[in-house]
Formats: structure tokens, C-alpha cells, sequence
């Protein structure tokens, strides 16, 4: 695979069809992919067959051959004068094709190992007599050669190549490098259409070739008769210095001498062949009467248009126009098929003499028709003009029920689709109908009513809510023409199970009260998607509140033995509740865990209550509660401990299930009385009586304190009472009954002044430091040498703004989870610092820990994190920005999962990504895929205000692809225009921000601006990857572009997988949805469809193939 030249910065162009096949050919290196079109064969009645050789270095081969990957015959292993074929595939053109091959014909000794010919046959036609062919010893290295092919359409042609085998028998014969050029060859000149002769017989025929191109001095021209005979030109005339004319003369013709004949030009370098003509010989003299005709059919007009048919009609032909009696009209034209119009039908009709209308059949519907007459007589033909025509609308074929994917929550369905993939037509919008069939709740009553919703032709996506949980319910979803609906796509979608509820909105008055007792009606509780399973009330009693001391006492449930360190004898007004704070809420009242040991001093001067590490393992072992018939018995009174004053944290802030996460975030956005907000708030109840004394030393501008209790002391030395501080804490949140996490297995500190260097680096000594994660624009700092060594990593993000979050949390996840593999498990506390040290150092604690919780446990509890947290250190979380950001952070996480695959694994966990599941008909590939387009959000109008101005709207070839504000690159250079918007964006890679720029081709009229963007961004490399044409005169006689309107397809599949293979040589990691969904962040529609997204794997794969070869 050949290096691309990566340089500071890349415009990207796209070009119609992604994955369209613009010309084949054959490399051979690739012949195994069936995405590469090489389609060749051997004829199966051969002497013997060509071999296809890879030859690198290191590999066991003859020292005669070269390098590389091609087609070998080696002439000591065949008898002579045998032969072998490989044969290509048909092909037809309207102008002239160039055929470029590359030859190998060597041996020692300088014997000629065979002949190397090749043949041109037409419409499956007689093979003939060669077109060139070569023979002799040419030394070991390859030769290139052209073969220009001039067979007009629609006639069709074959190339053969043919290896003869020569008496020598010595040596090797190569073949490699066969490609269809787009342009006209070099090497060899291209004849214009040659007409038919029509003699008596006696006459003289005579034959006039004429060929343009660069004739070589040793050319040959050869009249060539169908069945093999060749005559030499009569006479070779130049008429310009590209441009010549050769004559061949055949004397006496007879009628057996009629036969199809053609123009063949042969050089070392290569030939030309021309279209076959007629040599007609009449049996006796008559008078020519015929004429060439006067102009092409006229008046080319529609009678009828229809979806799938049209009538067309045109002027009756009379003598003065066909200018013989003999003569025949023939309509031809051609269409594009598939939705991204890569397949072209042609199709040529000759009409009845006399007939001035047809109808074309079958076409597909509003879909363009290129259509021309050619009148065609002995003397000549003439073609019309081509003229346009476009069949009428239909209704839309059925929508792709492999393109519905769905999110289901408890009350909410996200549902996304994509066009259908025969619009037939404009999409004016879509359908979508629901009804419940079928649901566990027997509350629910299915089925249920049919509800219908429309969306614009441009949404395709939708968020159903007010949906019941545990029901299962079925989506159709059609699309709509201005010729009626199509199609329905059906699906089945069931929403999650909820937990159980109670309806207490108004509290019913007590049915009696006594001296002891109260009586209350209780209401059943609401299945929410489920029978309740457990649903009778238990018996309980309250006992008032009591002091509690904290020394050892016989529990009432023998446990396994378990270390303590509780101080004995210390009385605290003990306030810890005593739930085990992740049951089920109906098992709340049941027993009392007594199973918690605390395992640091207790304090008096400490809030107490169910804290974050008490309810997730703050214990080595944790009692597990018992069924709901084994707890107490019924009338034995259990206390309940109330707290004085406010809730405990675990009583008012549940942990959240991962599948419920979306949910509640969206619950907390757009809450009223109480959401992300009033929490945060929260969080700085009580910090003012908290708050220490902080030192002087080493404080920045705004110091922020240090809790002493948790603070990292170093080491005294002379100096100063001071000299064991360092504004840094130890962090320990215990999330996991095992305890997977350490204590103390973070230090929050801030960013070292340059007085405070050398603390920083006694503490990163003391605490065993193996990673420091820096989150802050970088500073330069000093370091001393020590004898002995001590290895540490830094790690460093810089895409954190010092005020405000990062847009998206994809490049900062993919940092975390770098930074815990990178740690070693015996290692000491990891160094975190910011700034100051608190907002950022807080949200990358609290992202660690939870991911960690949500993979473990199946819930993340960030609200008592982030409380626990700020016990330990001051300022932890500094914003409400920064604690929503959290939870979108984790949220996507969820999502999406870990993706990244290391170099070693990657072709075997690849090969599982693309298995078919028998059973669902599906891939984790496909699968995966799913997963970014369901997390990939649109982007707003108001994202986009920029590019909607009304001075910029001229400026955007589609209102459908516009690129955000934030990441528009604004023109610097004014060369006349004020204006400074073009239609692109800046895209990061691996290890570089705006790495790429992203752009469609330009319109004619902001030509200029493209080039003012490569100036003003030192763009050294323009990456295009659309067709070239000659129809836009845009770009001159550079190149041009074409009409290619969207704007991510190829474009994006090229960043993702120079991105993908950056990783590999950065730290050999695989991780393409990683890639997709950076460069989605900045527009949603890069990496459009599956095959593209495969595709980035096969790179990946065929990348790491490669290096294995090296």
C-alpha cells in the first residue's frame, strides 16, 4: 500500500457514488479482494496456465525474477510452441479506450523465452492475427506499453494477452500493471471510425485509415481482415505532427474478398486497432446512387411521459435527408441504475422503415433518460444531438427494515430509518404508525389504539414518549411521494420494565388511630411493565432515635471474622442508616444490615449518614439480605434509626441503572422543581464549616484548601514547620464489594508553581507515582536528577478549555481508559492535576470511578461520588456545566461501549465482528454501526447560523450539508471578498487537532475561495476523491469536478482510516468506531453506511498484513 504524504493539513473532495468503481484494471496485488473489479480468465483448452506470483524480499524464488505481484510464465517448465491465454472482460465505449500493460520478457543467456502477443476481439467475434506482439530477451526489469482501442460503441471488445512458447525454452515471460486509462494514449495512436468500401467486382477497393497521436518512426500499419490476413499501407501520409493518414489498396477485389476489415498500427511500444468496416464487392457494375446522408433525425420530443415508460416521436424521414433507399434509423439511449446511480444500462433499438415513434419500456421512475437518433446509410451516418428526458414520479419503494434502529427505555422509544433505497422520486415525508400488541403489565389494555405521526422529508428520527413500560409495540413506517405512499417497513420494539410505583399523590386520611397503633389504607402498587411478584406489606415498628457507642458488642447475625479499627470506647452520635441502600425499594422495612465495619477512625466532627463508600463496598464484605420469609418474624419490632435533621445521601440520591441512564438524565434536564441544578447547589451545603486554614506556600492566586485530614504530607525536612506540605489529597472512592479500587488510588493536587516543583516530585517519589494526567494547557516545568530511577508517565490532554467542557466527551473517554491501561496494578496513587487542581482534576476522578461502577455493577451513583469526593478536597466539581457534562460523559460511555482492539487480537476478534448470527441475521459489526448512527446526533439549525446567513446561502451547493459553526474554517486572505465563509470543516485525527479539512468541490463561483483556503491554512496536500469529467470548466485544464452533494461519504471514510492507522503506529490500537465518532462530532453524516464503515476495517486489517509481510 503506497504512503500518502502526510502534511500540516489536508483538503478533502468528494466525488459522485461513494464506493463507485470509476475504471477497472489489475494489479494482481489485489485480485483476491472481490471489491477490486479484475476480472480476468484462462482459456480452459490451453497448453498449460499463467501463474500469479508474489515475490518479495525473503521469499524462496528464482534470483531472474523481480519483485512484486504478477502473472509469470516460466518457458523451461512448457514444450515449445505451446500457448496459454488470460482473457478479460468485455468492454464497450463511445470514444476511444487506452489499455496501459506492463511486460516482462527475460532470460540469462539472452535466448527469447516466447512470444508475448495480444489479441483484440470484437463482439465475440474470430481472434484473428495478433495486434502486437514481442519477442527476445529484454533484460530483467519491466517494460510499459499502450493499446488504443477504437472500437465504438456499441460494438464490444475483448483483449487477450497470449504466451507462446519459444524453441529455446529459456527464461520468463511477465505480465503485470493492466489498467483502462480514462484519457488517450501516449505511446500509440487512436484511428477515427473507418467507413465501409463498396466495390464492383474487378474494382479497386481502397481503404483510408486515419489515426492521431505520435507516431513512432518504427510504426507499422497494417490493414487487418477479420480472418487473420494483414496487407501493408499503400502509403502513409502525415497531414499535421499529430495527425496522419494511411492508405491501403486492394486490387481486383473479388467477392471472396468480402469480408469485415480494420486498421492496426504496431509498435515496441505498443498499437492502435480501429473499428471493423464492410468491404462490400458487387457481382456487376452499377451506378452509385448513394450519398452520405444530409444531417442526423430532428424534432426529438416526448408524446408521453410516464413513471416507468416513455413515448417519443420525431420527424418522418424522407429521400432528401436519408439520401438512399437503403437505410435504417436506430434510437439509442442510456440511464443510471442503484441509488448511488453507479450502474449505466445502454440500450440501442432499430426502428422499422417508416416508423417516427417508440416507446422505451422499463425504465426506472424520475430517473434521467439520455436519448439520440443515428441515421445510418452504405454512405456514412449521422448522429443527433442527445437530448434529456426524465420518466415521471412513482411512489417510493419500501423503506429498509435493516435501517430501523432503536433505542427502547421504560416510557420512550428512539426510532431512526433512512431513505428508501428506490426514492422513486421526491421524499415529501414520512409515516410512522404504533400500536401496543402485547404487554406483561396487565394493567395495560392491547392492543392498544393506532397513533400516526408525520415527519419532513429531512427527519428520520423520532422520540416516542408517553409509552407504557414492559409493552411490546409494533412500528410501520412508509415514505411518501407526490405519488402516494409506499411500502411499510414493520417492527416489533418492547420498552424496559420499570420498577414498581406507588400511587400517593394525595395521602389518604388514617382509618383509626389508638394509643399504640395507627390504621392506614394501603394502596396496591402500580406494575410499571411486570405482575408485582412481591407485593404483601410488612410489619415494622419505630423506636425513636438513641445514641449509639462505637466499641465492639455481640452482633445479633454471626458473620465471618473481619479486621476493625474502630476506636474503642468513643461515643458518636452514631446517624448511619441502616438499609442496605441497593435493594428492591419494596424490601426497604424488612431486616436491618448490620453488616458495615468502618475501617477509619471515626470523628465526631465527621457528617455521618449512608456516604458514598458505605453504600458501594465501603466494607471487605458486605452481609447479603436474605429472602424477604427469612428476615424477622412477624411483631418483632425492628428499629428504624432516623437521622436529626436532613435525609441521608443514599436515601434521596439512588444509584442509577446503566439502562436507565438516559432517562434520567433527560428527567434532570428538563425538571422544573428539582434537576441538575438544585444538586449541584447541593453540593456547597456546609463547606463554609469545613473549610481548613489553608498554607500559604505553594497556593495559587485563588488558593483552593486542602482538607488536612486527607492531605499528602511529605516527608519533614529542615526548614520550617511547612516543609511537609503540598497543596495535593489523597482520593479514595470504593465502589465495588471486592474493592477493586484501592485506597488512596488518586492524589488531586494542582499545577505546580515554579517554587513548588521540587514538592511535586518528592511526592510523585514518596507515593510510588507511576502516572501523572495533566488536564491543562502545558506549562514548562524543571526537574532534578536522582541516582536512583523511577519511571513515570505523563499523560497529557490539552482539548479542555479552562472555562467551560469539552463539546463532546469521545476524545476524553478514549484518554481515561488509555490512562488505566497504562497503569500498572502495583503502582502508586495516579497524580491528577489541572489548574487550580479541583474542576477538571473532580470530573476526570469522577468519569475513572464511574466507568469502573457501570461495567462492575450495572449502576453509576455519580451525585454521592461527587459528595464523597468533595469531602476530600475543596471545589471538586466547580460548575453546573461540569456536573451535567459528567453525565452525558457517562452516558455515552454506556452507549457505546469499550471498542478499541489491540493490534495482537485484532484479526480474530474481527473475523467474530463480521459472523453472521444465525439467529438475529445479524454482525457486532453491523451491530456496532447501529450503535454510532443511534448516538449520533443531528445537528440544530441554530449550529449552523453561519452558513444560513443570506449572503452565505450561494456559497453551499445543498441546504441538506452545512457545516457547524464551530468548526468552520474562516477564509483570513480577502483577495476583493469581504466574505470569509466557505462551506468545510476542521476534523482532529489521532494526535493532531485540525488535521483535516473537509470541504465538497467547489461551484464555479467559489472556485476562488477553495484556493484562498489551501493558502491561508498551508494546505501542502488536496486529497480528491471524485471522478474526473470534462463537463465542468471549473478548474481549466487542471481537472474538474462533479455534482457530488453529499458531503461525509468517501470524504470521511478517508480521514477515519488514515485516524485508524495513525493509532496502529501510535499505540498499536484498532478502534474505527472511536475514528467514526470523532469526526461525527464535527458532521453527522461522515462515514454514511455500513460498507463504508467495513471498509475502514479491511484497511485496518490489510495494513496490519502488510507489516506482518515486511
Amino acid at each position: 500500500m503506497a504512503a500518502l504524504p502526510f502534511s500540516s493539513g489536508f483538503v478533502v473532495h468528494i466525488g459522485p457514488g461513494d464506493g463507485e468503481c470509476f475504471w477497472p484494471g489489475c494489479t494482481f496485488e489485489e485480485a483476491s479482494d472481490p471489491a477490486v473489479p479484475c476480472e480476468y480468465s484462462q482459456a480452459q483448452y490451453d497448453d498449460f496456465q499463467w501463474d500469479q506470483v508474489q515475490i518479495h524480499p525473503g521469499t524462496r524464488a528464482p534470483a531472474d525474477l523481480p519483485h512484486g505481484s504478477y502473472l509469470m510464465v516460466n518457458a523451461s517448465q512448457h514444450a515449445p510452441g505451446q500457448r496459454a491465454h488470460v482473457i478479460f472482460q468485455s468492454l464497450s465505449e463511445n470514444d476511444t479506450h487506452c489499455v496501459q500493460f506492463s511486460y516482462f520478457l527475460y532470460s540469462r543467456d539472452g535466448h527469447s523465452p516466447g512470444t508475448l502477443g495480444i489479441y483484440v476481439r470484437v463482439n465475440g467475434g474470430p481472434l484473428g492475427s495478433a495486434v502486437w506482439n514481442m519477442t527476445g530477451s529484454h533484460g530483467r526489469q519491466w517494460h510499459q506499453a499502450e493499446l488504443a482501442v477504437s472500437t465504438f460503441w456499441p460494438n464490444e471488445y475483448q483483449v487477450l494477452f497470449e504466451a507462446l512458447i519459444s524453441p529455446d525454452r529459456r527464461g520468463y515471460m511477465g505480465l503485470d500493471d493492466i489498467l483502462l486509462l480514462s484519457y488517450p494514449c501516449a505511446k500509440a495512436p487512436h484511428f477515427s471510425r473507418l467507413g465501409d468500401v463498396e466495390v464492383n467486382a474487378g474494382q479497386n477497393a481502397s481503404f483510408q485509415c486515419m489515426a492521431a497521436g505520435r507516431a513512432a518512426e518504427a510504426e507499422r500499419f497494417l490493414l487487418q481482415r477479420q480472418s487473420g490476413a494483414l496487407v501493408p499501407a499503400a502509403s502513409v501520409r502525415h497531414i499535421s505532427h499529430r495527425r496522419f493518414l494511411a492508405t491501403f489498396l486492394l486490387a481486383s477485389v473479388s467477392r471472396s474478398e468480402q469480408d469485415l476489415y480494420r486498421c492496426v498500427s504496431q509498435a515496441p511500444r505498443g498499437a492502435g486497432v480501429s473499428n471493423f468496416a464492410e468491404l462490400i464487392v458487387k457481382g456487376q457494375r452499377v451506378r452509385a446512387l448513394s450519398r452520405e446522408p444530409m444531417r442526423a433525425p430532428k424534432g426529438l420530443a416526448f408524446a408521453e411521459i410516464q413513471a416507468r415508460q416513455l413515448m417519443l416521436q420525431w420527424e418522418p424521414l424522407g429521400y432528401n435527408v436519408t439520401r438512399c433507399h437503403t437505410y435504417t434509423v436506430s434510437l439509442c439511449y442510456h440511464y443510471t441504475l442503484g441509488s448511488s446511480h453507479n450502474q449505466t444500462i445502454r440500450e440501442c433499438v432499430k426502428m422499422e422503415r417508416g416508423v417516427s415513434r417508440y416507446t422505451i419500456k422499463n425504465l426506472p421512475p424520475y430517473r434521467n433518460v439520455h436519448v439520440r437518433l443515428i441515421l445510418t446509410n452504405p454512405e456514412g451516418r449521422k448522429e443527433g444531438k442527445e437530448v434529456t428526458f426524465q420518466t415521471d414520479e412513482d411512489v417510493p419503494g419500501g423503506i429498509a427494515a435493516e435501517s430501523l434502529t432503536f433505542t427502547p427505555l421504560e416510557d420512550m422509544i428512539f426510532l431512526k430509518w433512512e431513505e428508501p433505497q428506490e426514492p422513486n422520486g421526491l421524499i415529501t415525508q414520512y409515516e410512522i404508525s404504533y400500536q401496543s400488541i402485547e404487554s406483561s403489565d396487565p394493567v395495560v389494555n392491547v392492543p392498544g389504539p393506532r397513533r400516526t405521526i408525520s415527519k419532513l422529508r429531512n427527519e428520520t428520527y423520532h422520540v416516542f414518549s408517553n409509552l407504557h413500560p414492559g409493552t411490546t409495540y409494533l412500528f410501520s413506517v412508509r415514505a411518501r411521494t407526490g405519488k402516494g405512499f409506499g411500502q411499510a417497513a414493520l417492527t416489533e420494539i418492547t420498552t424496559n420494565i420499570s420498577a414498581p410505583s406507588f400511587d400517593y399523590a394525595d395521602m389518604p386520611s388514617p382509618l383509626g388511630e389508638s394509643e399504640n397503633t395507627i390504621t392506614v389504607l394501603l394502596r396496591p402498587a402500580q406494575g410499571r411493565g411486570a405482575p408485582i411478584r412481591q407485593g404483601s406489606p410488612g410489619q415494622f415498628s419505630f423506636i425513636p432515635p438513641q445514641s449509639y457507642m462505637a466499641a465492639p458488642g455481640s452482633p445479633e447475625i454471626q458473620h465471618e471474622p473481619s479486621s476493625s479499627c474502630e476506636e474503642p470506647r468513643k461515643p458518636v452520635n452514631m446517624t448511619k442508616a441502616t438499609v442496605n441502600y441497593r435493594q428492591e425499594k419494596t424490601h426497604m422495612m424488612s431486616a436491618v444490615d448490620r453488616s458495615f465495619t468502618d475501617q477509619s477512625t471515626l470523628q465526631e466532627d465527621e457528617r455521618l449518614g449512608l456516604s458514598f463508600m458505605d453504600a458501594h463496598g465501603y466494607s471487605p464484605r458486605v452481609f447479603k439480605r436474605r429472602h424477604r420469609t427469612e428476615g424477622p418474624k412477624q411483631g418483632r419490632a425492628v428499629p428504624l434509626i432516623r437521622r436529626e435533621g436532613t435525609w441521608s445521601l443514599g436515601e434521596l440520591h439512588p444509584a442509577v441503572r446503566v439502562a436507565d441512564l438516559l432517562q434520567h438524565i433527560n428527567q434532570m434536564k428538563t425538571a422544573e422543581g428539582y434537576g441538575f441544578k438544585q444538586e449541584y447547589e447541593s453540593f456547597f451545603e456546609g463547606w463554609d464549616a469545613t473549610k481548613k486554614k489553608d498554607k500559604v506556600k505553594g497556593s495559587r492566586p485563588e488558593p483552593v484548601p486542602a482538607y488536612d485530614r486527607h492531605r499528602v504530607k511529605l516527608p519533614p525536612m529542615l526548614g520550617g514547620p511547612d516543609a511537609d506540605y503540598i497543596n495535593a489529597n489523597y482520593i479514595d472512592i470504593r465502589i465495588n464489594r471486592e474493592g477493586y479500587h484501592r485506597s488512596n488510588h488518586f492524589i488531586a493536587t494542582q499545577g505546580p508553581k515554579p517554587e513548588m516543583v521540587y514538592d511535586f516530585w518528592r511526592m510523585v517519589w514518596q507515593e510510588h507515582c507511576s502516572s501523572i494526567v495533566m488536564i491543562t494547557k502545558l506549562v514548562e516545568v524543571g526537574r532534578r536528577g536522582y541516582s536512583a530511577r523511577h519511571e513515570v508517565r505523563q499523560f497529557h490532554f490539552t482539548a479542555w478549555p479552562e472555562h467551560g467542557v469539552p463539546y463532546h466527551a469521545t476524545g476524553l473517554l478514549a484518554f481515561i481508559r488509555r490512562v488505566k491501561a497504562s497503569t500498572p496494578p502495583d503502582a502508586g496513587p495516579v497524580v491528577i492535576h489541572c489548574s487550580a487542581g479541583t474542576g477538571r482534576t473532580g470530573c476526570y476522578i469522577v468519569l475513572d470511578v464511574m466507568l469502573d461502577m457501570a461495567e462492575c455493577e450495572g449502576v453509576v451513583d455519580i451525585y454521592n461520588c461527587v459528595k464523597a469526593l468533595c469531602s476530600r478536597r475543596v471545589n471538586m466539581i466547580q460548575t453546573e456545566e461540569q456536573y451535567i457534562f459528567i453525565h452525558d460523559a457517562i452516558l455515552e460511555a454506556c452507549l457505546c461501549g469499550e471498542t478499541t482492539i489491540p493490534v495482537s487480537e485484532f484479526k480474530a476478534t474481527y473475523k467474530e465482528m463480521i459472523r453472521i448470527d444465525p439467529q438475529s441475521n445479524s454482525s457486532q459489526l453491523r451491530e456496532e454501526f447501529q450503535t454510532l448512527n443511534s448516538v449520533t446526533p443531528p445537528l440544530d439549525v441554530e449550529e449552523c447560523s453561519i452558513a444560513l446567513l443570506p449572503r452565505n446561502r450561494d456559497k453551499n451547493r445543498s441546504m441538506d450539508v452545512l457545516p457547524p459553526d464551530r468548526c468552520l474554517p474562516f477564509l483570513i486572505s480577502t483577495d476583493g471578498d469581504p466574505n470569509n465563509y466557505i462551506n468545510a470543516a476542521l476534523t482532529d485525527s489521532y494526535t493532531r487537532s485540525a488535521a483535516f479539512i473537509v470541504t465538497l468541490h467547489p461551484l464555479q463561483s467559489t472556485t476562488p475561495d477553495f484556493w484562498r483556503l489551501v493558502y491561508d491554512y498551508g494546505c501542502t496536500s488536496i486529497v480528491m476523491l471524485n471522478q474526473l469529467h470534462q463537463s465542468n470548466t471549473a478548474w481549466g485544464l487542471c481537472f474538474t469536478l462533479t455534482g457530488f452533494r453529499n458531503g461525509g461519504g468517501r470524504s470521511g471514510t478517508f480521514c477515519a482510516c488514515a485516524t485508524v492507522l495513525e493509532m496502529i503506529r501510535c499505540h498499536n490500537l484498532v478502534d474505527v468506531f472511536f475514528a467514526a465518532k470523532t469526526l461525527r462530532n464535527y458532521k453527522p453524516n461522515m462515514v454514511e453506511t455500513l460498507d463504508q464503515y467495513h471498509f475502514c476495517y479491511d484497511v485496518a486489517l490489510e495494513y496490519l498484513e502488510g507489516l506482518e509481510s515486511r
